[in-house]
Formats: C-alpha cells, structure tokens, sequence
C-alpha cells in the first residue's frame, strides 16, 4: 500500500521531470517572440558577402517554430550582368546529424519559378537538387543571344572550402532554344536543340565533361572534355570536342554552312574542337 510520503516523492519526481519540458516551451516562446530580426539580416549579409566576395542583399528574416529560419530573399551577383535572387528559403538543423559529429542544416526555396532543397554540414559539403526552374534571359556575357530552356532536374555535390570542388553533377533541361544568332551570319535567327543532358565531375581543378548530349531539335550533339578552371571562371581553360549531326529538317541554308566550321566524318556527322577560355572560346 502507499504512504502519503511515497505519493508526495512520486509527485516531486513528476514536477522534475516535467521542469525541462516547461522550461522549453517558455525559452522557444520568449526567442520566437523577441527574435532579433534585424540583428541576424544585418550579420547575414556580412557574413555572406564575406565568403562569396561579392555583395548580398538578404531581406526581412524571422523565427518560425521549432527552430527555422526564414529568409524573405536573397539576391546576389553570381557573375557579371547575372544577378540570383533566392525566395522564401528555409533554414533548419538536421538534429540527427548533431550526433556525428559533423552538424548540417538543411535549406529549402525558390528560385527561377521553381524549387530547389540542399544540404550542407560543417564540412561545407554541398548537396542540391533542384526542379523544374525556368530560365528565359540572354547570357550574361553575350546579352544579344537568348535562352530559353525548363530546368528540369539539377543535381550535384560538392565542397565549397577550401576551394570549389565539385563531385558530381547532373542537368537536365527540356526545349532548349538559343535566339539572336544572326548576327554571328547564321541564315536563321533561333535554334531549337531540344532536351539537353549532361554529366560532369571534377578533380581539383580539372572539369570534366563526362557526358554531353541533345535530341529531338535541329541538331543532334554529342560531347565531352574538360575545363581547366581558374579563380576568374571567365578565363578558364577549354577543351572541348562535339559532334554534330544536322536533323532532315534543318534549314538547308544553315546545313550547308557546317563543313565551314566543323569537319566531316564518314557518318555524315561534323566534329568541332573548341579552345580558348569561356570568355573568348576559338574552333579549331
């Protein structure tokens, strides 16, 4: 039988165990409440303009339960004349991941009409995934050519310290078209190249084009080589071979110029070196 003594140990037993939990709730309640909004948007932005050496403009920030940061926007220049802007991105632990030693966090936005989720730990691993982003705007350093192209899958991973190595990435879009290439005297203006697929990798400094290829548009391409990256990404190092074969529809006018550019293989395909940096490729 129990004692009122027993009954009054178990009941201080309860009030202690039921401390932390109280104590939780009033501590997320008092930082949800108080959360200095305008304080971490500040260091924000200093701390991401100091790492990708370039300025950042972070909008409103605020606390949403249990721990979630979430950011308004984001927006930066990611090259010259190339502006990203990030929205409604979400910022929480993966809790699992603080018993490995090797914390992460876990992001969540949008961007170009579509979504992206990433992961990144103390490592500055990086993982993403992006879906269906839209792009329809010129290059950022040849503004009189368009693209227009869905972004349906993006993958890719990576550390981002000390330098940027990347491990693997895949792409692929659907309904590629490149406007504006008369100028160049091409005999047409737009160039449907259809769904685009790649797979790359890197070691060190060394980017390799494993896989390159585009179907159902008006040329069919196949490529690969590599990229020897510098810290301007706009004097990197190409070397790059493509192979392409005119589709039956193709502008005759446009076909007859290949030869001029690319040579013959016995397969009614061309071929095409390309040299140079990404600021100024050259065919060789």
């Amino acid at each position: 039988m129990m004692t009122p003594k027993d009954n009054s140990t178990n009941s201080s037993l309860r009030n202690i165990c039921i401390l932390p939990v109280v104590f939780a709730v009033f501590f997320m309640m008092g930082l949800w409440l108080f959360f200095p909004g305008q304080g971490v948007q500040f260091r924000l932005e200093q701390e991401l303009s100091q790492q990708l050496q370039r300025p950042v403009q972070v909008g409103e920030v605020d606390l949403e339960l249990p721990l979630t940061l979430a950011v308004d926007t984001i927006e930066t220049e990611a090259l010259p004349r190339f502006s990203i802007e990030f929205n409604q991105l979400k910022v929480r632990p993966l809790w699992l991941s603080l018993f490995t030693g090797q914390p992460a966090v876990s992001l969540q936005g949008e961007t170009f009409g579509g979504n992206f989720s990433a992961e990144l730990d103390s490592a500055r691993h990086l993982q993403l995934l992006a879906n269906d982003l839209h792009w329809n705007q010129p290059l950022p350093q040849l503004p009189s050519i368009h693209l227009n192209t869905t972004i349906e899958t993006l993958r890719s991973s990576g550390f981002l310290n000390p330098i940027n190595q990347l491990e693997q990435l895949e792409l692929l879009l659907a309904d590629l078209t490149i406007s504006g290439i008369k100028q160049f005297g091409a005999p047409i203006d737009q160039l449907n190249l259809g769904r685009i697929e790649l797979q790359a990798s890197q070691n060190e400094r060394q980017l390799s084009i494993d896989n390159f290829t585009s179907t159902g548009g008006d040329l069919k391409l196949n490529g690969h080589g590599t990229i020897m990256l510098q810290r301007n990404i706009m004097r990197s190092r190409l070397d790059l071979t493509l192979n392409i074969s005119p589709a039956s529809h193709l502008d005759p006018t446009l076909s007859a110029l290949l030869p001029l550019v690319a040579k013959p293989q016995g397969n009614g395909s061309f071929q095409l070196r390309i040299a140079g940096t990404v600021e100024m490729p050259r065919i060789r």
